[in-house]
């Protein structure tokens, strides 16, 4: 394995960290938790690819119910790569 496709994954690993702590912060709770006022819950996630400077690295964009994910994550790597907003709702 090369040093390159080693970042890469680790980059995708962080991201995708990134974006379920995002996700948690937005549904106020932690994965799985339950609560009588939660309002929004996870509904899984779709992959993407995203380029970054290690390459392209597989993420897992987390789809919420009762909100809209967004994220500033995604958001920096607009435009470089399409195929992670393409299925966005």
């Amino acid at each position: 394995m090369s040093s390159r496709s080693l970042s890469g994954r680790r980059s995708g690993d962080t991201i995708n960290a990134m974006l379920y702590e995002q996700a948690d912060e937005l549904v106020n709770a932690e994965r799985y938790e339950r609560s009588d006022e939660r309002q929004v819950y996870g509904s899984g996630h779709y992959g993407g690819k995203l380029l970054t400077g290690s390459g392209e690295v597989d993420v897992l964009v987390p789809e919420l119910r009762g909100a809209r994910f967004t994220t500033e994550v995604i958001e920096r790597y607009r435009g470089r790569e399409s195929s992670v907003e393409s299925r966005r709702r």
